[in-house]
């Protein structure tokens, strides 16, 4: 070959592929065999193919392809168990144009339902040109089923279990005080429970909502009579509005009494009994700190809850352990939504005065339950910009108490909600160095 012939073959590799043709790929799913059919229509001649194959979600692997045009005997086609398909000709044959059956590829399905598209789309004429492609709709596999959102969280005192779904291993060596991620799973099914690398123990059937959002959580004692191992179960809502974040509190500590729990010295929830969910609420996305008190008493624990950073997320927040101090200790854990369980530390006074002093102490809130007036009363401990606001129990603002400047000293604000509707809300104060919430009763 002479120097310019070497030099216009170069050229020709280096430029970029000219798009000459039009390719349409489409395809069709055959559920007695378990195959896509991919067709092809080309206004030219294909030589290369090139193409994937992307399940959405995650429902199969494809085992193998195999060519069903005209000349499909000139062509070897390749597949592997990602989805990439691979058709050319070792002797220069080409796939006229036309409409054509292209292939057909053999799954091994692993899932009810997916929508697979084409992706990687690499198709050429004999000259090695690119040729535009363009794909057909989604080619449906399987059924779509009724399908829940669960998370489940371990919280029995008990050895590391595995856990089955419909007699299928789901969960392997799940330890205390861990949670799954959220997991999409049918409506109805059974959880088994049993401990690693045992015989089932205890069975436990499931009926959901379609489109349903839940927490699972295993509680109680193997063994005990008063408060033997459960799976608690509650709808709830799994993420929040920007700037809040969602909460489900669940008292799972055997050996403790009715709670209130505190946040920021204010009763964010009241009454809570071992085995009860708080239900379904919303806060302003802050660190905080959580107290739990006997119902009605003096806070007995207190935590450090660093929320500030999940706005437009959510936690399940879960007491555990025993109370009396036997191991394993009392003590309050988050789960996030991918599974990733928080251990909230242990927040002291010290920590509080060092750390973070107080710009404000709320002292009290009366009368509450109230209808519909009653009366703030807080000292400020340091001149500070001091933002007091309403939210409802969803974490929506619903009005703006006051926002202006405080000197130092004693403050009463009379706060009026005759313009709402019975039910609890949540009062915030705040400043850029702290902030508080407490619990508000509107009956009328």
């Amino acid at each position: 070959m002479s120097f310019l012939n070497k030099m216009i073959v170069s050229f020709f590799f280096l430029v970029p592929a000219i798009s000459l043709g039009q390719v349409y790929l489409d395809g069709s799913y055959d559920e007695a065999n378990s195959k896509i059919i991919v067709t092809m229509t080309n206004e030219v001649a294909v030589a290369g193919i090139q193409f994937s194959l992307v399940d959405t979600p995650e429902a199969f692997t494809v085992t193998g392809a195999t060519p069903l045009f005209d000349n499909a005997s000139a062509f070897t086609f390749s597949s592997n168990t990602s989805g990439i398909i691979i058709g050319f000709s070792f002797s220069g044959a080409v796939v006229d144009a036309g409409t054509h059956t292209l292939c057909e590829v053999d799954i091994d399905l692993t899932g009810n339902y997916t929508e697979v598209t084409f992706d990687n789309t690499v198709f050429a004429d004999a000259e090695t040109n690119n040729l535009t492609v363009t794909t057909g709709d989604p080619i449906i596999v399987g059924e779509m089923l009724p399908m829940a959102h669960v998370q489940v969280i371990h919280n029995s005192a008990s050895p590391t279990v595995d856990v089955y779904v419909d007699g299928a291993l789901a969960v392997e060596d799940f330890m205390y005080r861990t949670a799954t991620p959220v997991l999409e799973l049918g409506t109805t099914f059974i959880v088994g429970i049993a401990p690693a690398d045992g015989e089932v123990i205890a069975e436990f059937p499931f009926e959901l909502m379609d489109g349903g959002e839940y927490v699972v959580v295993a509680t109680g004692l193997l063994g005990d009579d008063v408060t033997p191992f459960n799976l608690a179960a509650t709808a709830t809502t799994f993420g929040a509005d920007a700037g809040n974040v969602g909460l489900e509190v669940y008292h799972g500590s055997t050996d403790a009494p009715a709670v209130d729990v505190l946040a920021d010295g204010g009763v964010l929830l009241s009454n809570l009994s071992y085995g009860e969910f708080s239900g379904y609420t919303q806060v302003p996305a802050a660190d905080y700190v959580i107290g739990v008190a006997p119902t009605g008493g003096e806070s007995i624990a207190d935590f450090s809850a660093p929320l500030s950073g999940l706005g437009g997320g959510s936690a399940v927040v879960f007491a555990s352990g025993f109370l009396s101090g036997d191991d394993p200790a009392f003590g309050l854990f988050a789960a996030l939504n991918d599974g990733t369980v928080l251990t909230l530390d242990t927040y002291t006074m010290d920590t509080h005065i060092y750390s973070k002093p107080e710009v404000f102490v709320l002292n009290s809130l009366y009368p509450n339950p109230f209808n519909p007036i009653t009366n703030l009363n807080f000292d400020v401990n340091e001149n500070s910009n001091i933002t007091i606001e309403i939210f409802d129990i969803t974490g929506n603002k619903i009005k703006l108490i006051s926002d202006k400047y405080y000197n130092v000293g004693n403050h009463n604000i009379e706060i009026n909600l005759n313009d709402y509707s019975s039910g609890h809300y949540i009062l915030k104060l705040s400043t850029q160095k702290d902030t508080k919430l407490t619990k508000l009763t509107l009956l009328k």
